[in-house]
């Protein structure tokens, strides 16, 4: 609140020029105790301001230490309006992420199926493989016992031949029989041969599907892998997602905790500047009271100079009328006096005290 002066009643018009210059002087103090509205210097606080928990209204800057805390505020919120869109854009990313690892996963899952598909296919092919070379081997076998067979059969049709001629038709026919025993010696070989070449082109097949299957394999394991890292890296983005929501969260509640601080510094300033209108006015009004109190006391010192004068006129004027009434007084007894002695008979007037307070003895007067 403003500083009140100490200011002197006039009581009397003794020592008025002393008490009125003191009550300027203090008037004068308070006035320079105060803040100028206008702006003119001094008008620098030199200890704290209290707002008694009132607000700053209308304040266009607020400088701390040669900072605008109002555009610093405003400067907070809107990186915090930044910061909080971009969180929300890597919030978007880690989700996009998510999906595409989730996505990647279901493909190398598919992958991995496929693998263990075409392992299995490769494990059939090999088998059926083993198991044609297997019937070509047992084919190559028969071949040369019907080979041996047909060999025996023709030794045995020469034999007959030579033995009997007799048994030149059995001969013959047993030479037929060996040549169709041959000649099915010789499809069973060509069919072995062709078995032969199937088992080697199934075993080439078996061989190709089971490197198939190990590049499937290795496939699955690089989008296994792929998708380990993507899952990664969704797992980093989301926690980088979450510190950038953090931090727009923690910038936002700054820059909320900065705008209540300029808030209630510019209801300070607006209470300041009210408080300070105020004590102008009271200012204003203490000196025109001043004024008119002076004025007063002038005139009642006046008044007193007056009435000085007439209280030493109204002395003289007293102490005439005291020699005027003695006087009289005086008369007064001398006829009276007389006139006793005019009525011949004696009197006794002792003490007798006149008008003026002044006591004469008469004593006794003969007629």
């Amino acid at each position: 609140m403003a500083k009140k002066p100490t200011v002197t009643t006039l009581q009397s018009g003794f020592n008025s020029t002393e008490v009125l210059n003191s009550n300027f002087e203090n008037i004068a103090d308070a006035f320079e105790n105060t803040l100028s509205l206008d702006g003119s210097t001094p008008n620098a606080l030199e200890s704290d301001l209290d707002l008694n928990n009132n607000n700053i209204l209308n304040a266009n800057a607020l400088i701390v230490n040669g900072s605008d805390v109002v555009a610093t505020t405003a400067a907070a919120l809107a990186a915090a309006t930044t910061a909080q869109a971009d969180a929300e854009a890597a919030v978007t990313a880690s989700e996009a992420s998510e999906t595409a690892a989730a996505a990647s996963a279901a493909a190398a899952l598919v992958s991995q199926n496929a693998a263990s598909s075409s392992a299995v296919l490769a494990a059939q092919s090999e088998t059926d493989a083993q198991t044609a070379e297997t019937n070509a081997a047992a084919s190559a076998v028969t071949a040369t016992t019907k080979a041996s067979e047909a060999s025996t059969s023709a030794s045995n049709a020469a034999t007959s031949e030579s033995n009997a001629s007799g048994s030149a038709l059995t001969a013959t026919n047993k030479a037929a029989e060996a040549s169709s025993s041959a000649s099915s010696a010789s499809a069973s070989a060509t069919t072995a041969t062709t078995k032969a070449a199937e088992a080697a082109t199934s075993a080439s097949t078996a061989t190709t599907q089971a490197a198939l299957a190990t590049t499937r394999a290795e496939e699955a394991t690089g989008w296994a892998t792929v998708s380990a890292n993507s899952a990664t890296a969704s797992e980093v983005s989301r926690v980088a997602s979450e510190a950038a929501k953090t931090a727009a969260e923690l910038a936002e509640t700054n820059a909320e905790t900065a705008k209540v601080a300029s808030e209630a510094a510019q209801v300070a300033a607006e209470t300041a500047e009210t408080n300070a209108s105020a004590s102008a006015s009271t200012a204003t009004t203490k000196a025109s009271e001043a004024s008119v109190s002076a004025a007063n006391a002038a005139t009642s010192e006046s008044n007193a100079a007056t009435s000085e004068s007439n209280a030493a006129t109204s002395e003289t004027n007293a102490a005439a009328s005291a020699v005027s009434a003695s006087s009289a007084a005086s008369t007064a007894a001398a006829g009276a006096i007389s006139l006793i002695e005019s009525l011949s008979y004696l009197q006794d007037f002792g003490l007798i005290t006149d008008s003026a307070g002044e006591t004469a003895d008469y004593g006794s007067i003969a007629a």
